[in-house]
């Protein structure tokens, strides 16, 4: 739900605290839930679906069982470098919640004309938000969690839900994906979501997340 770029700020967040003591695998499992084979925005349509990568009844991410994924990966687990593969799956199942309820669907209210009228009104909104992920990227050429997509290699078939191999086969896409922002303009307004937007998000994320954390004892501060 939430891009990938957001994700992996989000990621940022806890390796420039220093609290993640394995950082490439924390920064791959950020991404991770979103490697189902498909084609990108085709509503669902991905191999393994949402209900089992999100862990989402329905496959609407909203109503994902976060805590079910957490029993299973991280309660009681080794604080070793798949803990913290694990760590940033949870991360990400708990950011798409949020993204759900502060920016998805207040931008289907404001904008329910235009989604009755156009089925795939929501492509026009998600062009704001890659955009803007293009944007931060050039913008900001070290960011250390894009390298360590970057620099994946062979990853760990850590769930088994995923095809042997296809963690390694997806996360490159992701990084190809952004490779190239040719054609695309990035210096203009954005209309339905905007760099101070997401970067509110971003810190009203990691604060709740921080508070579940904490609470769970799954991080150490």
């Amino acid at each position: 739900m939430a891009t990938w770029i957001t994700h992996l700020r989000i990621a940022d967040e806890y390796l420039k605290r220093g609290l993640i003591p394995y950082p490439k695998e924390f920064s791959l499992g950020s991404v991770a839930p979103d490697c189902g084979y498909g084609e990108k925005d085709s509503y669902g349509d991905f191999s393994p679906p949402p209900e089992v990568t999100h862990w989402a009844p329905g496959g609407i991410k909203l109503y994902c069982e976060y805590w079910k994924f957490a029993s299973t990966y991280l309660s009681g687990k080794e604080r070793n470098a798949d803990y913290c593969f694990y760590l940033g799956y949870y991360v990400h199942l708990i950011t798409d919640i949020m993204w759900s309820m502060m920016v998805y669907l207040p931008s289907t209210i404001k904008y329910e004309k235009e989604f009755k009228k156009d089925p795939d009104f929501l492509k026009t909104i998600k062009l704001d938000w890659y955009d803007l992920d293009y944007k931060f990227l050039r913008d900001d050429p070290s960011f250390i969690p894009y390298k360590y997509i970057r620099d994946a290699g062979t990853v760990k078939d850590y769930l088994p839900y995923y095809e042997p191999g296809q963690l390694t086969t997806q996360i490159r896409f992701i990084y190809d994906y952004y490779s190239d922002p040719s054609g695309r303009v990035l210096d203009r307004e954005y209309k339905y979501l905007d760099e101070k937007t997401i970067a509110g998000f971003i810190k009203c994320a990691v604060e709740l997340i921080d508070f579940d954390l904490k609470k769970k004892g799954f991080l150490v501060y």
